[in-house]
């Protein structure tokens, strides 16, 4: 999900989901707000920059910068 979408689309998708990641692209944190605003928290919370993913606007995605976040999702769930 995005979290320019509506609250009721995330208590809609979430509502029966065993575990909740969320993955913010900076400090801002707007989709674990977005999710506040919904009523839910997430069980676990990344930021891609404080995972060494540089915020540089619309740039094309690095296959590096895939491998850190698929990476740091897979650690939390060990």
């Amino acid at each position: 999900m995005r979290a320019h979408q509506g609250t009721e689309t995330f208590a809609d998708e979430i509502e029966d989901a065993d575990e909740v990641i969320v993955l913010d692209g900076c400090t801002d944190c707007c989709a674990e707000k977005k999710l506040a605003e919904a009523g839910f928290r997430p069980d676990h919370h990344l930021v891609a920059t404080e995972i060494g993913i540089t915020k540089n606007g619309m740039a094309d995605v690095q296959f590096v910068e895939i491998e850190k976040v698929v990476n740091s999702v897979l650690q939390v769930k060990r």
